[in-house]
């Protein structure tokens, strides 16, 4: 499973902290519906109601399996306890709720399976004769993602390689 996230890490398609923003941004709603109060809109400058359809939808990616009142009041409950344990440490949900966390990326991973599908397919090509059939966008994918696999991850070309074709054909 380690593997299969710094592929999916690295191909880039969501950048992590575009996980940390959906993952924030539901924490906020849920606190703000569950006090009855609203949430800065920082685009339009707007105090808004909490989103029951945002709330939704995350709690439809975390697969929750109790009642979404007794979840979000676990939730809230949790982030209480850790603040009055750690009140001078700016509260980070993603290390407050790490199973959550990577729950939401595998989820948002797998809605975009189709497209990493491919990107590692291309990735593989890039290796291949068939190198010359990749489009000028396509080799920039496999070499941006090659690299980060390299800068984040340590993985030398070969071994990229070789953890891709295990993903791909895993998937």
């Amino acid at each position: 499973e380690i593997v299969r996230q710094e592929v999916f890490d690295s191909i880039g398609l969501v950048e992590e902290e575009e996980f940390e923003r959906i993952f924030t941004d539901y924490f906020k709603h849920v606190k703000a519906f569950d006090t009855g109060t609203t949430i800065f809109h920082g685009p339009t400058g707007e105090h808004v109601a909490a989103s029951a359809d945002l709330m939704k939808r995350v709690e439809e990616m975390l697969d929750i399996q109790v009642s979404v009142p007794e979840f979000r009041s676990g939730l809230l409950s949790r982030i209480g306890a850790y603040a009055t344990e750690n009140p001078d440490t700016e509260l980070r949900y993603k290390t407050v709720f790490p199973g959550l966390f990577s729950k939401l990326k595998t989820s948002i991973w797998k809605e975009r399976s189709s497209t990493m599908l491919r990107i590692q397919h291309d990735v593989l090509k890039y290796f291949t004769e068939e190198r010359g059939a990749l489009t000028e966008e396509e080799i920039g994918v496999a070499e941006s993602v090659l690299q980060r696999l390299q800068e984040r991850h340590g993985y030398d070309e070969e071994s990229a390689r070789d953890i891709i074709g295990f993903v791909a054909s895993s998937s």
